[in-house]
C-alpha cells in the first residue's frame, strides 16, 4: 500500500509541475494580448454610443493595428525568453548527464526550479542517477568480493595440492610393492584432490611383509587427515608387533591394535558425548617370507581371490571373509578381536587378489540409477583375470567412466590388484 501511495504522490507532483509551466505560458499570452483587448473594447464602446466620426474610426483602426503588432512583438519576446530558458535548463541537464555517464556520480542533476515539467524530469533523472550509483557501488563491491574469492580459492587449491603430495608420499612405496608381488596395479582416485582411501605397506625386520588397505570416514580434507593418523598409528603397530605370534594371527592382531590406538587418538574411549565418531574400514594382508601362503583379515573390507590354472583359465573366485565391524568409532569397545584367514598359493599356478573401496562398488551410474555393485565386480574378474593387473585396471577404469556417464563421482575410489609370488 505504501508503494502505491508513493506512486500517486509522484503522479500528483508531475501534474502540479505541468500545471505550473502551462500557467506561465497563459500569463505570458495574457500580458501580450491585454493592450489589444483594451483598445478593441474602447473602440467598440465608443462606436456603440455614436460618438465616433469617420476620422476617429480610421484612427482607432490604426491604433488597433499598432496594438496588435505590439502584442505580437511582446508575445515573440516573451516566448523567445521562455524557450531560451527551457533550452538553457535542458542543456545544463544534458551536460550533467554526460558527466554522470563518465562515472562522476557526485553531480546533482536536480533542476534549479523543481516546480515545472523540466524540474520534474530532473527529479526523475536524479532518482535514476541515485539507483545507478547504488548499482555501481554494488558492482564494485561484487567485483572486489569475487577477486578476493579468486585469490583465496587459488591459495586453497595450492595448499590442497601440496597436501595431496604429502598424502601420496605417506602411501605405500611403489618399489617395495614391485619387489614383493609378481605384478600389481593401483588406481587411487580421490573424489577431491585428497581423500580418505589409503594403502600402506611395511617390510618387517624379519623380512615379512604387511599390506594395509582401507577407507576412512568421509573424503576430501577430513578423510585425508584421518589417513595421516592411520599411517602414523600403523607404523606404531608394526613396531610393537609380536613376531612370535602364529602367522595366521598377525592380520587380526594388526586390526585389533589399529582399532584400539585409533579410538585412543580420537578420544573415543573417553565416554564423552562430544567425542568424535569417525573410523575406517580396512583389510590387512600378511605375506611371511619363504612361505607360499597369504594371511588376511578384514574389518568390513573384503578382498577377492581368483585362482587360475596352467592355461590361464579362472578356476575359482571367492570373496575372502571380513568381520562386520569397523575400526574406531565410539560405539565399539576399545578391545575387539578379528579373525585371520589363510590362502594357500600352491593350489593354483596363478593367484590374483583384488581390493576395491566402497567408492567403486557403491558408485551410481547415470543411465542405470543403481550402484556398480559386487556382482558386476565379480563378473569383471571372471572375464578379465587372465590379463595382467595393469590391463585389468585399465579396463575397469574405462568401464567405470562409461558406467558413471554424467553422474558425478560420489566417493573416493581405490582399486589394488596384485598377483602373488610363490616361493
Amino acid at each position: 500500500m505504501t508503494d502505491e501511495n508513493n506512486q500517486y504522490e509522484d503522479d500528483n507532483t508531475t501534474v502540479e509541475a505541468s500545471s505550473t509551466l502551462t500557467e506561465k505560458f497563459r500569463k505570458n499570452l495574457l500580458i501580450s494580448t491585454l493592450p489589444m483587448l483594451v483598445l478593441l473594447l474602447t473602440f467598440v464602446g465608443l462606436a456603440s454610443i455614436g460618438k465616433l466620426d469617420i476620422g476617429i474610426t480610421a484612427l482607432s483602426s490604426v491604433m488597433i493595428i499598432i496594438a496588435t503588432i505590439a502584442a505580437i512583438g511582446i508575445q515573440i519576446i516573451l516566448s523567445r525568453h521562455a524557450i531560451g530558458n527551457i533550452i538553457s535548463r535542458l542543456t545544463i541537464m544534458h551536460k550533467k548527464m554526460d558527466t554522470i555517464a563518465e562515472g562522476d556520480f557526485e553531480t546533482d542533476i536536480t533542476d534549479c526550479n523543481p516546480n515545472d515539467e523540466i524540474g520534474a524530469i530532473g527529479d526523475v533523472l536524479q532518482k535514476f542517477k541515485d539507483h545507478a550509483m547504488e548499482k555501481a557501488l554494488l558492482d564494485e563491491m561484487l567485483e572486489t568480493t569475487n577477486e578476493m574469492l579468486r585469490r583465496n580459492s587459488a591459495l586453497i587449491e595450492e595448499s590442497i595440492m601440496y597436501a595431496r603430495k604429502i598424502q601420496q608420499n605417506t602411501m605405500a612405496d611403489r618399489d617395495l610393492l614391485s619387489s614383493r608381488f609378481k605384478d600389481h596395479h593401483l588406481i587411487w582416485n580421490p573424489r577431491d584432490l585428497v581423500g580418505g582411501d589409503f594403502f600402506l605397506c611395511y617390510e618387517l625386520p624379519n623380512d615379512d611383509f604387511v599390506l594395509i588397505i582401507g577407507d576412512c570416514t568421509g573424503h576430501g580434507v577430513p578423510g585425508a587427515m584421518l589417513t595421516m593418523l592411520v599411517s602414523a598409528i600403523s607404523s606404531l603397530v608394526m613396531y610393537d608387533l609380536d613376531f612370535d605370534s602364529l602367522p595366521d594371527e598377525i592380520p587380526g592382531r594388526v586390526l585389533s591394535q589399529l582399532h584400539h590406538h585409533m579410538q585412543a587418538a580420537l578420544r573415543q574411549d573417553s565416554g564423552k558425548k562430544e567425542a568424535s565418531d569417525e573410523g575406517l574400514e580396512a583389510c590387512v594382508v600378511y605375506l611371511p617370507k619363504g612361505k607360499s601362503k597369504i594371511y588376511s583379515a578384514g574389518a568390513r573390507h573384503s578382498m577377492v581371490h581368483a585362482g587360475l590354472n596352467e592355461n590361464n583359465e579362472v578356476q575359482e573366485i571367492i570373496m575372502l571373509p571380513a568381520e562386520k565391524k569397523s575400526l574406531a568409532y565410539s560405539r565399539y569397545d576399545s578391545i575387539m578381536e578379528f579373525e585371520s584367514y589363510e590362502i594357500d598359493l600352491t593350489l593354483y599356478p596363478r593367484n590374483l587378489f583384488y581390493s576395491l573401496s566402497d567408492g567403486v562398488v557403491d558408485q551410481v551410474g547415470s543411465e542405470i540409477r543403481r550402484a556398480y555393485g559386487k556382482k558386476r565386480i565379480m563378473k569383471f574378474i571372471e572375464d578379465n583375470a587372465h590379463l595382467s593387473p595393469k590391463e585389468q585396471g585399465a579396463i575397469l577404469a574405462n568401464d567405470m567412466v562409461i558406467y558413471m556417464g554424467d553422474e558425478s563421482q560420489r566417493d573416493d575410489q581405490t582399486v589394488f590388484i596384485f598377483e602373488a609370488l610363490q616361493e
